[in-house]
């Protein structure tokens, strides 16, 4: 067997789920991220720019014209199954989720995804 086998063969593949949510393009996916990082250990996280529409019941617009969009910011993070439910309920009440106006978010069960960690001896890019 060679090496690249068995490298890839010994990659762990874990339960796991994705959490999806828009956010505003105001840096509150950075602060969230860093939350999430610092008080549920959540290392799996990313943030893209994007642009969308708001809810079209609550956009005001001239008739047969469509809403202008807005930039926003979708965040996904990946956990392990077990602690899919407090990372989302972490990030429903952080991000606001239930307010009026608030955006969506979602949660997906993935077929699977890699074990990831960052070494311990690695300094935070903050220091």
């Amino acid at each position: 067997m060679s090496e690249t086998n068995l490298e890839i063969e010994s990659v762990q593949i874990e339960s796991a789920k994705l959490i999806a949510f828009m956010l505003p393009d105001d840096g509150t996916d950075i602060k969230l991220m860093r939350q999430l990082k610092i008080e549920k250990g959540v290392i799996r996280a990313e943030s893209v720019a994007c642009r969308g529409v708001h809810n079209l019941q609550t956009v005001k617009i001239r008739r047969g014209k469509l809403p202008e969009a807005t930039f926003y910011r979708m965040l996904s993070v990946i956990v392990s199954e077990q602690q899919a439910e407090e990372v989302f309920d972490f990030i429903y009440d952080k991000a606001g989720m239930g307010q009026s106006g608030s955006s969506m978010i979602l949660q997906i069960s993935l077929s699977g995804a890699t074990a990831y960690s960052v070494p311990s001896d690695i300094m935070d890019e903050n220091t």
